[in-house]
């Protein structure tokens, strides 16, 4: 690869800018993913059921780019925040993959009304199970993380300043006031979508030295046995 430093910018800021459609895609089509009822929702939802599925899926992909680039360019100024943030942020996404797998699996079964009962029933013993250890690992490392990472951005001013405060803004409301009142849940979306599209522009007008990684060229201690 000629220009090592134009991948690692690009991938970046594409991860960002995905990582907002594709969830804005997933959550905007309306469609539970768990919950009483979540096989006939499912099934009423037909094709949007499989969209909302695999943009959810696709979504946990386009974020560890998005980590890693964001960790690149806070690693100077604040060191700890951003490999946390990071290391949270990619623990999340991983929870969030295996429980999205899972999500696939509740969309097949919600097609066969024949044996509706039957797939109810492994829904609610799986909801119980020791699986469930991912959905919760998905939950925390995301929230942690963002947390953890908005503050880095902060700190270090990334982006325009409303960015950081529209991030921790988002948290309170999609985690708190989405129990509350389902308007909050659609501001926090809007803010989620905003906060992330311009982060991801702000990465694309980064300049492209800050994507260079410095290297020391020593013998590698397995050469001199």
């Amino acid at each position: 690869m000629k220009n090592a430093a134009t991948y690692r910018r690009t991938v970046a800021s594409a991860g960002l800018a995905l990582t907002a459609i594709l969830m804005a895609v997933s959550m905007g089509l309306g469609v539970p993913f768990s919950g009483a009822g979540v096989l006939e929702a499912m099934s009423d939802a037909g094709s949007r059921a499989w969209l909302a599925a695999i943009a959810y899926l696709l979504a946990q992909l386009a974020m560890i780019p998005a980590a890693l680039g964001l960790a690149h360019l806070l690693r100077q100024e604040a060191p700890v925040r951003s490999n946390l943030g990071a290391t949270l942020m990619v623990l999340g996404a991983f929870g969030h993959t295996v429980h999205g797998g899972s999500v696939l699996l509740t969309v097949q079964m919600a097609a066969d009304q024949t044996h509706r009962s039957t797939h109810a029933a492994v829904l609610d013993a799986f909801s119980s199970s020791p699986a469930g250890i991912f959905s919760l690992l998905g939950l925390l490392g995301t929230v942690l993380g963002l947390i953890v990472m908005t503050t880095g951005i902060w700190r270090v001013g990334l982006g325009p300043r409303w960015v950081a405060p529209a991030l921790a803004a988002f948290i309170v409301l999609e985690f708190v006031g989405a129990a509350i009142s389902p308007i909050a849940a659609v501001v926090a979306g809007a803010l989620y979508v905003a906060a992330f599209v311009t982060l991801a522009h702000t990465v694309r007008r980064s300049p492209i030295t800050a994507w260079d990684v410095v290297t020391e060229n020593h013998e590698s201690q397995w050469a001199r046995r």
